[in-house]
């Protein structure tokens, strides 16, 4: 896999250019990366259904990722520290720093007490995920397209809903996550099942008993 370019988006000082220890201030940049993947490569025969993407003119399938990118801004870096984000969350800063989580999505990034900062890290946070409703404050990523015979291709998925009060619809998403559409709202093939705990029991409901919409 390979980086094939970056688009720059912003780059702004860090925490109003505070400086942290040896290393100084600190710079943060938000853009998008693009990947570059060789499916005839054996090193990349794991990764499932690579080889129903479409391939670009170099002959690689492409796909591109959010990114949010702190680092000295006058000093060397000692080191990289890659954040997968959860669900389009950049984590690694809180985690490591001790700054107080936000329970509300943000793109506002707290410093918490410098610990990787006062090191020299360079923290690179990277969305992987595409079902994610992208914006300043969550990561995602734009996928490579699967198709079979120029179609999209369908079948079977698991959506998990967890409600926390009665309710009579939902979105085939889980969380807030971007739904999945219903190939047909007609499909006598799907299955719903309920259970009162995560590892409980399940109950199959009657198909007859609910419905797409």
């Amino acid at each position: 896999m390979a980086v094939t370019a970056v688009d720059i988006k912003s780059r702004v000082e860090f925490d109003s250019g505070t400086s942290w220890g040896a290393f100084g201030p600190y710079e943060r940049i938000d853009g998008v990366v693009k990947f570059g993947v060789d499916p005839e490569n054996p090193a990349n025969s794991g990764i499932i259904d690579l080889q129903h993407s479409p391939v670009g003119s170099a002959g690689l399938v492409n796909f591109s990722s959010d990114f949010v990118l702190l680092t000295p801004s006058t000093k060397e870096s000692s080191r990289l520290l890659v954040d997968v984000v959860n669900r389009g969350r950049k984590r690694a800063i809180s985690d490591f720093n001790m700054a107080s989580p936000n329970l509300t999505p943000s793109s506002t990034i707290e410093p918490g007490d410098g610990f990787l900062f006062e090191r020299g890290y360079t923290v690179v946070s990277i969305g992987w995920q595409y079902d994610v409703y992208r914006s300043g404050a969550l990561l995602g990523m734009d996928p490579p397209p699967v198709q079979l015979d120029g179609k999209p291709v369908e079948g079977t998925n698991l959506v998990e809903i967890r409600p926390n009060e009665r309710i009579k619809s939902s979105l085939l998403a889980n969380r807030v996550h971007k739904p999945y559409p219903a190939s047909s709202t007609n499909n006598a093939k799907a299955t719903m099942y309920v259970k009162d705990w995560e590892d409980g029991p399940q109950e199959e409901i009657p198909r007859t008993e609910w419905s797409f919409s």
